[in-house]
Order: structure tokens, then C-alpha cells, then sequence
């Protein structure tokens, strides 16, 4: 029975600090997908680094943007 309660005061513990480093962080990713954003469409349009900077990486990017923008309106 201590050992399941140590384990379930961990986890909560590592979900509480996990959300007080995401709103901490959460600026930070917006500069960051938003740079990945613009370097994405860039390197599209001018067929630089396909290998790093793809279509696929422009669908994550395009998600990624959606769920902060969703993060910061519920803040």
C-alpha cells in the first residue's frame, strides 16, 4: 500500500511540475514554431533542405501552431 502511494505521489508530482513548465515554456514554443513555421515555408518555396523541412514537417508545424494557439486561449 506504500509503495502504490509513493508511486501516485510521484506521478502527481511530475504532472504538477510537467504544467508549471509548460506554461513557463509555453512563449518559448511559440518563438519556436513560429520559426520552424517561416523556415518551413521558405525552404519549400525555394526547394532547400527537403530532407529536414518538408511537407509533413509543415502539417506538424500547422498542428503544433493550432494546439498553442488553443493553450494560450484557455490561459
Amino acid at each position: 500500500m506504500l509503495i502504490l502511494f509513493g508511486i501516485t505521489f510521484i506521478v502527481i508530482f511530475l504532472v504538477a511540475l510537467f504544467a508549471v513548465l509548460g506554461v513557463i515554456m509555453l512563449p518559448i514554443a511559440g518563438v519556436a514554431i513560429g520559426i520552424g513555421f517561416i523556415i518551413t515555408i521558405i525552404s519549400l518555396l525555394c526547394g532547400l533542405i527537403k530532407l529536414v523541412f518538408s511537407l509533413p514537417m509543415l502539417i506538424v508545424m500547422i498542428i503544433l501552431f493550432m494546439v498553442y494557439k488553443s493553450e494560450k486561449n484557455r490561459a
